[in-house]
């Protein structure tokens, strides 16, 4: 139970499955590009807005579902390398019932750069507090040069030991990040049974990303009904997992309101509980 539990509780991976991060086992020319090369784009978002959700899992068998913790995302306009640039931060805490079995304190954090216009990622930062567990991960797109820079060093260690210093070159363009996908998502009016795809990546290896538009649906969260356009993505999430939903809200804003996932063991799902963009706020935003 010590290993499943420790398993679920990592809430690093929820984020890549609120930011629709999966890549299907089929290819097909009718999929089009999330983004373009050179194209500029008009966000539906602002800066200073701030989006909380509540993540639940359901393990296998009758056993109830636990509350795992909460994500806060928190987005900001910055420059980077005298470019404008959305700077967004995330926390990822345990608490609840969950967090209380496995008597593991998660406090991960992660930050995403990516280009206000063109919205290719810069820079990935994640910082792993999981336990004893304490890793440092910074990734740099450097698109100029045609490569990525990977960083990690066990911080747990002082003085921090390094684990990885990778360079790969050739990388596509334009790229996403586990983070920056959850916004381009909500650059279009998405429309039932379309096919997009983008290129995703995590710790330095791109690869094709692929989702299919579902029908539009009711949702009930923690601040009220929605009207929301269903995801669907199929295959691995990351190196593990199974089929994602995700569903974003039919408005102007298309924020994240409802997402679920297949896990190793049983389900993880959350819901909106605090919300504040382009002046609506609704529930409760806590400060990190």
């Amino acid at each position: 139970m010590e290993v499943s539990t420790r398993a679920i509780i990592r809430l690093g991976p929820v984020l890549g499955l609120a930011a629709v991060c999966a890549a299907l086992s089929y290819s097909s020319g009718s999929f089009k590009p999330f983004l373009s090369p050179g194209t500029a784009y008009s966000a539906p978002f602002k800066a200073d807005e701030r989006l909380r959700y509540e993540v639940n899992w359901k393990p296998l068998f009758l056993l109830p579902a636990f509350k795992a913790g909460e994500l806060e995302f928190r987005l900001e306009e910055t420059t980077f390398d005298r470019k404008p640039v959305y700077r967004v931060k995330v926390d990822a805490i345990s608490n609840g019932r969950l967090a209380a079995i496995a008597r593991i304190d998660v406090r991960d954090y992660f930050e995403t750069t990516f280009d206000r216009d063109t919205f290719r990622s810069y820079r990935l930062v994640k910082k792993t507090r999981e336990g004893k567990r304490q890793r440092d991960f910074e990734l740099l797109f450097d698109y100029e040069k045609d490569k990525l820079v990977a960083r990690e060093s066990d911080v747990s260690q002082n003085p921090p030991r390094q684990l990885k210093n990778q360079t790969t070159a050739g990388i596509k363009e334009p790229l996403t990040d586990i983070i920056s996908v959850f916004y381009i998502t909500r650059l279009r009016d998405l429309q039932p049974g379309e096919r997009l795809y983008t290129h995703l990546i995590d710790e330095g290896e791109a690869r094709r990303v692929e989702v299919i538009v579902g029908k539009q649906e009711s949702v009930t969260t923690g601040v009220g009904r929605f009207r929301a356009m269903k995801i669907n993505t199929n295959g691995r999430i990351f190196s593990k997992g199974g089929n994602l939903r995700v569903w974003y809200s039919a408005d102007d804003l298309r924020v994240p309101v409802k997402f679920e996932a297949d896990v190793s063991f049983g389900k993880i799902y959350g819901h909106l509980i605090g919300m504040d963009a382009v002046g609506i706020s609704r529930g409760t935003i806590k400060s990190q």
